[in-house]
């Protein structure tokens, strides 16, 4: 038998490691502009119309209605940087938020990581 030590959890949470934008007002103007859809998953909280675009950190009021929190939107590190560098990748982010209507300047985009959950 094996005993675990340490934190175990059972909760509805996920990581995630993108090269985007954590500013909540950016992000906002995001959900409008890219007609946002909870996929109802844990953790992410869903996309827009441009299916690269993430959208991490949603969580639960006292009523039990999702209401969105501190997160980040972006397209996933590991598959950017694997064909490009991080300024080449902070750039093609930019252009896909500028795509979407909304500006940004580059150095608002970074690598950001974190942990969403939706409890």
């Amino acid at each position: 038998m094996r005993c675990r030590d340490g934190f175990v959890s059972n909760s509805s949470s996920t990581s995630f490691c993108v090269i985007g934008i954590e500013r909540q007002t950016v992000i906002a103007e995001l959900m409008e502009k890219d007609g946002f859809v909870d996929d109802g998953g844990y953790g992410i909280a869903g996309h827009g119309r441009n299916e690269e675009l993430l959208y991490y950190g949603r969580g639960f009021n006292n009523d039990g209605e999702m209401v969105w929190e501190s997160g980040a939107v972006g397209v996933e590190a590991r598959e950017l940087l694997e064909r490009m560098t991080l300024p080449q990748a902070r750039h093609y982010v930019r252009e896909l938020l500028k795509g979407v209507g909304v500006g940004v300047r580059t150095s608002d985009i970074d690598l950001r990581y974190g942990e969403a959950s939706s409890e």
